[in-house]
C-alpha cells in the first residue's frame, strides 16, 4: 500500500515525489502515476491529486527541457514534443486515476469486521455488489436511517450485522461504505 493514509504530510510529499520519478517516461509515466493515485484514493481525492501531480510533472519536465533548449542541447521541435506529451500525459493521468478509483473496491478485513468502499451507478447495483460478500436473500429486510446527505441501511444476516451508508458523489454516482461485523 502506498503512503496515502490519514497523514497529510505523507500525502503531500508523495504527491510531489511521484511525478518527479515517473513523469520522465512519456505517456507511460503519467499512466503509472494515475494508476497509483486511483488505487489509493477515493474519487474526489484522486481527481485532486492527479491534477496536482500533472501540474508538478509537466512544469518540472517542461522547465528542464526548456533549460536544455536554451543551452543548445535540444531543438525547438523537441520542446514542442515535450509539451504535447505533457498535455497528453496530464489527460491520461487524470482519466486513469478517476477510472481506477471509480471501479475499485477497497476492502479492509480484521478479525471480526470487514469494511469496503465502492461506487455504484444505481441503488439496485448495491445488491449485486453485496453478493460478493454474502447472500442478501438470507438477510432481514433493510431498516433505513436518513440524514441530510446519506442513507444508512442496517440488516441482519444470520450472526452478522450488515451496515452500509450511501452518499451521492455526483449525479448518478453513489459512494457506498459497507461494514460487515459479527
Amino acid at each position: 500500500m502506498l503512503p496515502f493514509t490519514q497523514d497529510k504530510k505523507k500525502e503531500g510529499l508523495f504527491s510531489i515525489a511521484l511525478p518527479l520519478f515517473s513523469w520522465w517516461i512519456p505517456i507511460m509515466g503519467p499512466i503509472i502515476t494515475g494508476f497509483l493515485i486511483g488505487l489509493n484514493l477515493d474519487r474526489k481525492k484522486a481527481l485532486k491529486f492527479s491534477i496536482i501531480d500533472s501540474i508538478i510533472g509537466s512544469l518540472v519536465t517542461t522547465s528542464i527541457y526548456y533549460l536544455l533548449k536554451e543551452f543548445g542541447v535540444i531543438s525547438n521541435l523537441f520542446l514542442v514534443a515535450v509539451i504535447i506529451f505533457n498535455v497528453l500525459g496530464s489527460i491520461l493521468c487524470i482519466s486513469v486515476s478517476l477510472f481506477i478509483s471509480r471501479n475499485m473496491t477497497r476492502t479492509i478485513v480484521t478479525n471480526n469486521r470487514l469494511e469496503a468502499d465502492f461506487y455504484v451507478k444505481s441503488l439496485d447495483e448495491i445488491e449485486e455488489k453485496l453478493k460478493n460478500y454474502l447472500d442478501p436473500a438470507q438477510c432481514t429486510p433493510p431498516k433505513y436511517g436518513l440524514s441530510e446527505n446519506k442513507i444508512e441501511i442496517m440488516r441482519k444476516c444470520g450472526n452478522m450485522s450488515l451496515n452500509y451508508e450511501v452518499t451521492e458523489d455526483s449525479p448518478n454516482l453513489y459512494k457506498v461504505h459497507l461494514v460487515i461485523s459479527t
